[in-house]
């Protein structure tokens, strides 16, 4: 099992122009996925889509029959410090997270923290869409992770 540490750099998703995934927060990629396996994703926030020392809620939703949430864990250490109150059900992760004020720190890459660690179960062949979503924001529609789930073998 992979641990947070050996997260490859391809988990922070850009696009061609170097820009972060539109909504606010997104997941990172973990690549192909085997049925029965448990993976982990990144949970991203943009900065530009919280302020420091105030809550924001997120919502992740995805087909139960495709994957389902074990657990959500607090980021790795040594980013920007971030608290997680988290709510598992039925297809649905509800996580209210405040970005910790940084006071004579620095910020390696501003536009973005590492908020949280998702670990997931696959249980099913095929491809499943997960969106994450912010709420009360302006930061537009969800963000979209398509995850391809293989047979094992």
């Amino acid at each position: 099992m992979r641990s947070w540490r050996n997260i490859p750099p391809r988990m922070e998703p850009r696009d061609a122009g170097g820009r972060y995934p539109p909504g606010g927060a997104w997941l990172g990629d973990p690549g192909p996925v085997t049925l029965g396996s448990t993976f982990r994703t990144m949970f991203w926030l943009a900065m530009a889509a919280v302020v420091p020392g105030r809550s924001v809620t997120a919502d992740i939703v995805f087909d139960p029959r495709m994957v389902y949430c074990v657990a959500v864990e607090p980021a790795p250490l040594g980013g920007t410090p971030v608290a997680c109150d988290v709510a598992i059900a039925l297809g649905h992760v509800t996580a209210t997270m405040t970005v910790a004020e940084q006071q004579g720190a620095t910020i390696l890459d501003a536009d973005r923290v590492a908020a949280a660690v998702v670990h997931w179960r696959c249980v099913g062949e095929g491809e499943t869409r997960v969106e994450t979503r912010l709420r009360d924001t302006t930061a537009g529609a969800p963000c979209g992770l398509l995850i391809v789930q293989r047979p094992r073998g």
